[in-house]
């Protein structure tokens, strides 16, 4: 096409490059926060797939999927308040027919503030949050669940929080739960435990 697109919100909606991002195979679905946020949440994941088609509704896509050694298969959704306003009907709906289609066992949506959570493990994070917040609350978040596969998981998303450019605290957390174990993890300096 010879021109060349940029992103068309403050947060990157369609990545920078040449080409038409309806042309664009995977990377015109993701913005730029959530591919930064895959990233660094594939350092302590493992690695993971992006943009993964819905087996039963082939007009829907996982944004994120990581599978576990012992077979978990976690999906996480970004929900930016922009886009995600008033559609918790159809956001609901969609996470049933990932988990329907057997294609995660769970799904994690991060969901952008002032939206609210809708699934019980929901992680909402404050407006204008950057990729490193926003991966270390979904991993501290996904630590107190249980859903951390093993203790170098553990020790790796404890090296994440201690390594973040932008230290987590108490302000970017919206769980009272994650709220306590950063405070244990900061006054003990341990790896996180289910509480």
């Amino acid at each position: 096409m010879g021109r060349h697109w940029h992103g068309n919100s403050p947060r990157g909606r369609f990545i920078s490059g040449n080409g038409c991002p309806r042309c664009a195979k995977g990377d015109a679905r993701a913005s730029k926060l959530e591919t930064e946020v895959f990233t660094l949440l594939g350092f302590v994941l493992g690695r993971g797939e992006r943009d993964v088609p819905v087996p039963s509704d082939r007009r829907m896509w996982l944004d994120m999927l990581f599978t576990f050694e012992y077979g978990l298969r976690l999906g996480i959704e970004y929900d930016g308040a922009y886009w995600h306003k008033d559609r918790e009907e159809s956001d609901e709906r969609k996470t049933w027919r990932i988990t329907s289609s057997r294609l995660a066992h769970e799904v994690v949506r991060i969901r952008e503030e002032p939206l609210e959570a809708i699934g019980h493990y929901d992680v909402v994070v404050p407006p204008r949050a950057t990729a490193g917040v926003i991966a270390q609350t979904v991993l501290l978040h996904l630590g107190h669940h249980g859903l951390l596969p093993g203790p170098s998981i553990e020790d790796a998303t404890t090296g994440l929080l201690a390594a973040a450019r932008e230290p987590l605290d108490e302000r970017h957390l919206r769980c009272e739960d994650c709220v306590k174990v950063l405070a244990y993890m900061t006054r003990y300096r341990s790896p996180l435990r289910r509480i």
